[in-house]
């Protein structure tokens, strides 16, 4: 499998900063847990409920989430589109990303 970087600077004096796709797929996962009500769903042999593509540069997100019941669909979605936003732009000082959440059943 590929590893695929996003560029973080590439005008350094010592070289070019990168990080791997696999750092904001772990910034993503331990987002979903700060947010009540959502759940990722489990990772199975050939899939993953997070994935990450680097598109032109540009950082691309999918999860894939349960919900639990009793909870606002579209408050909590885009409350974890935030959070995981804001923690990537904290950490990693990325502003443009997209982020696709894709809710595939209810929990009880």
């Amino acid at each position: 499998m590929a590893q695929e970087f996003i560029c973080m600077d590439q005008q350094s004096e010592r070289g070019m900063i990168a990080l791997n796709s696999t750092v904001f797929e772990t910034i993503a996962t331990y987002s979903c847990e700060d947010i009540k009500g959502v759940a990722l769903v489990p990772d199975k042999k050939f899939f993953k409920s997070v994935s990450c593509k680097v598109v032109k540069n540009q950082l691309v997100l999918q999860l894939y989430v349960n919900m639990k019941q009793g909870y606002n669909l579209d408050a909590q979605c885009e409350q974890l589109q935030a959070t995981i936003k804001k923690n990537i732009e904290t950490m990693t000082g990325l502003k443009q990303c997209v982020i696709n959440v894709a809710v595939t059943g209810f929990d009880a």
